[in-house]
């Protein structure tokens, strides 16, 4: 399965609803220029990309089409080749593919796709030549079939690497640039309260990211069109270039796109995780690691359609010891806050499919709900209906799927050991068979057990506490079951075998915190520092440390009244890690939708961070930049959170 990615200029959101936007760019004159059929049915017009009817925002899968369909496609094809011919396509880069959202494998909507080299002519001759497609396949009773043009740069590899200090944009991005910019963006009533995140990396096609251009990556809602925005790239340019020399290279690039959070909505239904990272290979065990897989315990019913989903896995990213009164110190698990509210009571679920226009309102909790409360306020030990709040390792997600993965491995097993009459392969299907369902049975016993249980929230942040200098506190501290508890050991090198330097401090627990704060005040640049964690999506990784911090401003932030963007610390995954879904570089994804509260820490093994989250597009690739919390804000926090209103607050620490 192929993927095709948005061009470096327009991004889009990987984060998209199960019923996705179709871009409509039809205007009277260009539609006139293209003729009766485009005008009528809308189409979609952006730089390396044009296509009818309108179509779905990127990125997007393609599958192939049904036996019977494509049949139908080859005796119409000499003739659309001959129509690509006379507008100048290339006729031999035509297929007929059904076209997917990410996860997506069967059904989708059938379009021609064309491959083509863009110019400055490209756009219009392009929209004409779709024009002509459409109309023959209309007339052949074909109408439901799309036509869409894309250009070679959509699959060049993107490469990125991280801001450092010697960069001429680093002494002048946080107090010059970055107010510059968001005032800009904030002068364009289309974009005003609709920007999402602005980063600033190196990103171009050079292997050795340096010699990549320095870009600022601006991400904006996915119901922007191209238009609403180009004049603003430009005067984005402008502004930048008029501060020297020295930036005249700096790149603009904005597109959609947004912030993925774990549990921001859930989605899946519990039996559809279709996922490698999803499947559990080893033995449940029973106490939870650094870096383990958890969700809610619970199913939960969409509405209006009472569909039975699972929540998201999320990450415990590790431990940490709070002194509850002075006396007693307790041992607690370590995650984000917003991967534990699915577990609070008002959490609902509304069906994208049933409704497409839903509204961010329906994803906020409902009025009167434990769920409205801690939104704002956090959990507190007193808070009671903290005891109904019930968390389980592994997540249901991934047991549903490891289960139904182990089955159909048993039979398939079971299938080849009937048929095969070769005594040797006998021998090897039986063992298998017999541990595939040692395993199965060990995996659905430990949930029938009980086994499962995780435990519950002790204290949360909330969704609105920032730090003195505004980066997001996203924490949680769960009280998990005494046989469960783990410890904070980085696992051994049996798993950092595939990545290409693994941190010193491989089998050793963490000892100690390293701020952020050290790299902004020292001449010593975080950048030298290569960085780790341990998710329960994509396990152990490295990244690097970037000097420049991004501004977030989340759609969830209006809803809980908060109206100033955040700044929060960077990491890239290992530079040179190549974006494209086409080649797939030697790197890795340093995380994903899973990874949420997944410890960060140096290669010495002192907690660095807590990843909260990172930004859905493909203008940068959510599997390369994540956004992290700084460790010692989340300590300090615990302190001033627990301190309020004259009660005596908690210290927290590193646990073991």
């Amino acid at each position: 399965m192929a993927d095709y990615l948005s061009p470096p200029t327009t991004a889009s959101s990987s984060a998209a609803r199960v019923k996705r936007r179709r871009i409509n760019n039809s205007s009277e004159e260009s539609a006139s220029s293209a003729g009766s059929n485009v005008s009528q049915t809308g189409y979609t017009q952006e730089r390396y990309r044009v296509g009818a009817p309108p179509l779905e925002i990127l990125p997007l899968h393609e599958i192939p089409p049904s036996a019977l369909l494509d049949a139908k496609f080859l005796e119409l094809e000499s003739r659309m080749q001959e129509i690509c011919s006379f507008w100048n396509l290339p006729s031999d880069e035509m297929a007929l593919r059904n076209r997917v959202t990410p996860g997506e494998s069967s059904g989708g909507t059938p379009t021609v796709l064309i491959k083509a080299p863009w110019d400055t002519n490209s756009s219009n001759s392009w929209l004409l030549c779709v024009n002509d497609l459409r109309e023959f396949l209309i007339s052949n009773d074909l109408a439901f079939i799309f036509v869409e043009v894309l250009a070679w740069e959509m699959f060049v590899p993107q490469f990125m690497g991280p801001i450092v200090r010697s960069d001429a944009i680093y002494a002048v991005w946080d107090s010059v640039l970055e107010p510059k910019v968001v005032d800009i963006l904030q002068s364009y009533p289309r974009l005003d309260g609709n920007w999402r995140t602005i980063d600033v990396l190196r990103i171009g096609s050079q292997l050795t990211v340096e010699r990549n251009p320095v870009t600022i990556s601006i991400n904006v809602d996915e119901d922007l069109n191209e238009g609403d925005w180009l004049s603003t790239e430009r005067e984005i340019q402008e502004l930048v270039r008029s501060y020297g020399v020295s930036l005249r290279d700096v790149e603009v690039r904005i597109g959609r796109g947004d912030v993925w959070l774990s549990s921001f909505p859930l989605r899946s239904p519990h039996h559809a995780a279709n996922e490698e990272g999803d499947l559990l290979q080893d033995p449940y065990a029973t106490r939870v690691p650094m870096g383990g897989d958890f969700g809610p315990a619970q199913y939960f019913n969409s509405k209006p359609s009472n569909t039975e989903l699972h929540g998201q896995s999320a990450t415990l990213g590790g431990y940490f010891i709070i002194d509850v009164d002075g006396q007693r110190s307790m041992k607690v698990g370590v995650t984000n806050y917003h991967t534990i509210r699915a577990a609070i009571d008002g959490f609902e679920i509304m069906d994208d499919a049933v409704n497409p226009a839903i509204s961010l309102e329906d994803y906020s909790a409902a009025k009167g709900k434990d769920l409205e409360k801690t939104d704002k306020d956090g959990i507190h030990p007193d808070f009671n209906s903290r005891f109904l709040m019930k968390l389980e390792a592994p997540s249901r997600r991934k047991h549903n799927f490891t289960v139904l993965k182990h089955k159909n491995e048993i039979a398939s097993a079971t299938k080849l050991l009937s048929s095969t009459k070769a005594a040797k392969v006998k021998i090897s299907v039986r063992q298998t068979l017999k541990d595939k369902e040692f395993l199965l049975r060990q995996k659905i016993d430990f949930f029938d057990n009980d086994k499962n249980y995780l435990g519950i929230p002790y204290l949360a942040s909330g969704f609105c506490r920032r730090t003195p200098d505004n980066a997001r506190l996203d924490w949680a501290l769960l009280e998990v079951e005494s046989e469960r508890l783990g410890e904070n050991r980085v696992p051994d090198d049996k798993a950092w075998k595939d990545i290409e330097i693994a941190p010193p401090c491989v089998d050793e627990l963490l000892s100690g915190v390293a701020s952020f704060r050290e790299f902004e005040t020292t001449a010593d640049q975080a950048t030298a520092h290569m960085v780790f964690k341990v998710g329960g999506r994509t396990g152990p990784t490295r990244g690097a440390f970037s000097e420049i911090r991004s501004s977030v401003s989340m759609k969830w932030d209006s809803f809980m009244g908060i109206k100033t963007r955040s700044r929060e610390y960077v990491y890239i995954g290992k530079p040179g890690v190549d974006t494209s879904l086409f080649n797939r570089g030697p790197g890795r994804a340093f995380g994903l939708p899973g990874d949420s509260g997944s410890f960060v820490f140096l290669g010495d093994g002192r907690l660095m961070g807590l990843l909260w989250g990172g930004p859905t597009s493909k203008n940068i690739d959510n599997n390369i930049l994540i956004y992290f919390t700084d460790a010692q804000d989340v300590l300090d926090d615990v302190y001033n959170f627990t301190s309020a209103n004259g009660k005596a607050g908690m210290s927290a620490r590193l646990g073991v």
